[in-house]
């Protein structure tokens, strides 16, 4: 019986191949990488003449700031920008979530604590994996989220969080800080201005949160 002859290829094989061709050819015919643009949200412009103190709006400009921020995406490629979108899309609703429903602790550090059913009843992802790498995202940024288990259990072993039940109801809390020596007022403008969305547009209120439209504020 003769025997079949099977084809391993080697490690980088494709690479080395690829830069035979590039030695191959002259410098006028080598391109440069096209470069994808930056994908940003349609953000509007912050307000002027806030009804509020200097220091105020300050905090509410900063928020403003730090929602552009989120908003831009910059990528080598287009597979990766569609990536970073989603995690976009979950920074801003992990930041609404905190600010509509987040309990404010000022004891030194002041921080915003939501709970798994705040969590969960907003539709954010539940796979434990997907929201280190959504955490670690929101650090460049300076926001820094943490998760805090209420007890045994609070992971599946799929690698998905935990709801409570009625056979598990120990819960858990996430935390979140913001890295700025005016974080705690940032985070008392994230809850106001949260508020006043919810107020006036009610399920159309993530829309202009979103856009970091803030003349709802103007409206004081």
């Amino acid at each position: 019986m003769q025997q079949r002859m099977v084809y391993i290829p080697r490690l980088y094989e494709g690479l080395e191949h690829l830069e035979e061709i590039h030695a191959s050819l002259n410098p006028e015919e080598i391109v440069n990488v096209a470069k994808i643009p930056p994908s940003k949200s349609r953000i509007v412009g912050f307000p002027e003449d806030l009804p509020f103190s200097k220091d105020d709006t300050r905090m509410f400009k900063k928020l403003h700031q730090l929602l552009s921020a989120i908003n831009t995406i910059t990528a080598d490629s287009y597979a990766t920008q569609e990536l970073l979108k989603k995690r976009r899309k979950y920074s801003l609703k992990l930041l609404w979530t905190f600010g509509r429903f987040g309990e404010l602790t000022q004891d030194g550090t002041s921080y915003l604590t939501i709970d798994d059913e705040d969590y969960f009843g907003q539709n954010l992802d539940g796979r434990r994996a997907a929201i280190s790498q959504y955490f670690e995202r929101l650090k460049e940024y300076g926001v820094h989220c943490t998760h805090v288990p209420l007890g045994d259990g609070w992971l599946l072993p799929s690698g998905w969080l935990r709801a409570k039940t009625k056979s598990w109801d120990k819960g858990w809390l996430m935390r979140m800080t913001i890295d700025d020596e005016a974080g705690g007022y940032i985070l008392n403008a994230l809850i106001h201005y949260t508020a006043r969305l919810d107020e006036k547009y009610n399920k159309r209120a993530f829309r202009y949160f979103s856009k970091a439209d803030m003349r709802v504020l103007k409206e004081e």
